[in-house]
């Protein structure tokens, strides 16, 4: 049993021991932790919370967001400074990184300076089959916010019981998982911070799910999705990550 613990420890992923199978975390060589779950009947996990700047600034050494607090989701990110960090935590972690670009998965090769606004001009590929770290697809994306249920929000018909919203945030952003979670045990799917997710257009725009705590009501809706260029940096936006379920 040592052994395997020790294992685990070094992949950088533990077990909540309390919590079954379910409920496991990703813990970092300081540390930093990030809880996840495996979604049932479906072959992903997820992020509970967005990428807190905590555990954005272990994996990347910076923290670009506008209001810092490190239980705070990191905000300030673009599209492709997610696909960044999901390489770069794949790295840390012995993974194979989901993205590549110029014959790359290195982020270091890609000609790309993240937090600056700038656009990344070759073609990104991504990996499905890569056991490495990614932002959720839109299909995933829908699975998830919905937990199993059948709610207008992610968790509830009560918008303020979930969400972080114009109407109850007071202008502000809020730590993680501080309101109730959906039925998977998802937070903040709906409110808080709009979250990037991966999507392929013609153009360098990209979508985003899920609302923020400066949006109204119906950006928080389960259904809702919204574009913006891919390269553009809000205080209102972030993202949490997936990946794939390990081959049994």
């Amino acid at each position: 049993m040592k052994k395997v613990k020790a294992l685990i420890m070094a992949l950088g992923v533990a077990t909540l021991a309390s919590c079954g199978g379910n409920c496991s975390k990703i813990t970092l060589e300081n540390g930093v932790s990030l809880g996840y779950v495996s979604v049932p009947d479906n072959n992903f996990c997820i992020t509970k919370t967005e990428i807190t700047q905590e555990f954005y600034e272990a994996v990347t050494g910076v923290n670009p967001s506008q209001t810092k607090g490190a239980k705070f989701p990191v905000e300030s990110v673009s599209w492709y400074d997610a696909l960044v960090f999901c390489n770069k935590l794949s790295a840390q972690l012995g993974k194979t990184p989901s993205y590549k670009m110029n014959g790359s998965t290195n982020p270091a090769d890609w000609g790309y300076t993240p937090h600056q606004s700038s656009i990344i001009e070759a073609e990104i590929e991504f990996n499905p089959d890569a056991d490495g770290f990614r932002l959720p697809t839109m299909e995933e994306w829908d699975i998830a916010i919905k937990g199993g249920e059948n709610f207008t929000y992610s968790g509830s018909e009560d918008l303020d019981s979930v969400a972080w919203t114009d109407c109850n945030s007071g202008g502000q952003l809020h730590e993680v998982a501080q309101l109730k979670p959906n039925g998977y045990g998802i937070y903040d799917m709906s409110g808080n911070v709009f979250e990037w997710v991966w999507s392929v257009r013609k153009d360098t725009s990209r979508y985003l799910r899920g609302g923020s705590y400066f949006d109204a009501a119906r950006a928080g809706k389960c259904t809702n999705k919204e574009l913006n260029y891919a390269s553009r940096q809000f205080k209102t936006a972030g993202f949490r990550i997936t990946w794939n379920k390990p081959k049994e």
